[in-house]
C-alpha cells in the first residue's frame, strides 16, 4: 500500500474531502457552540443497487452520494453527458481512483468481465469478453472445459467461469 493517500475538496461541499483510496472524510471545524466537530472518515452503506453510498451534510443541507462519482468528480472533474461511474475490475466496492472511469455501461468494446467471486485476492484480475468468447469456443461448456486435458491454464478456467456464471439461463 502507498505511504500517502491524496484527498481532495468534494465540489459544492466545504465540510468533505475524497481521497484517491476511495474514503471520504470530515474536515474538523468550531461548532457554534464552540467545540470542535468532524474530523471523521464517513461509514459508506449499501444503497439500493449494490454500490456504497456516504451522506454529505453541511447544516441543513444533505446529499447521499455514491463514493465512486465522488472520487471521479474531485479528480477527473465532472461526468461527461450520459456517463456514470464504472469499475475497471468490476468490484463497487472498489472505488480506488485507478479503478475507476466514466463511461456508459454496456456500450464499451471489450466490456470486463468481474472475477471477483472466482479468485478474492484478484489473482485472475479481469478478463474481456473476447477472452471469456475465445475459451467458451475452444472448449464448449464449462463441464466439457473442466473434465478436458487441454485446460492448464489457470487464465483460461476463470474465463470459462466467467462465461458460465454470466450465460443466459
Amino acid at each position: 500500500m502507498r505511504a500517502t493517500e491524496e484527498w481532495r475538496d468534494v465540489k459544492g461541499w466545504p465540510l468533505h474531502a475524497v481521497s484517491d483510496l476511495g474514503r471520504v472524510r470530515t474536515y474538523e471545524r468550531k461548532a457554534s457552540s464552540g467545540r470542535m466537530v468532524g474530523g471523521r472518515l464517513l461509514q459508506p452503506d449499501r444503497g439500493d443497487d449494490g454500490r456504497p453510498y456516504v451522506t454529505l451534510k453541511d447544516g441543513r443541507r444533505r446529499r447521499r452520494a455514491p463514493v465512486a462519482t465522488l472520487v471521479l468528480e474531485a479528480f477527473d472533474g465532472p461526468a461527461p453527458a450520459g456517463a456514470g461511474p464504472l469499475h475497471r475490475n468490476g468490484r463497487e466496492w472498489d472505488n480506488r481512483r485507478p479503478n475507476l472511469r466514466w463511461g456508459t455501461p454496456g456500450k464499451r468494446p471489450g466490456e470486463l468481465v468481474s472475477l471477483a467471486d472466482a479468485h478474492e485476492d484478484g489473482m485472475f484480475g479481469t478478463l474481456t469478453l473476447a477472452a471469456v468468447r475465445t475459451a467458451r469456443h475452444r472448449y464448449g461448456t464449462f463441464p466439457e472445459a473442466v473434465s478436458a486435458r487441454g485446460t492448464t491454464s489457470l487464465y483460461e478456467r476463470a474465463a470459462l467461469a466467467a462465461w458460465w456464471a454470466a450465460r443466459p439461463r
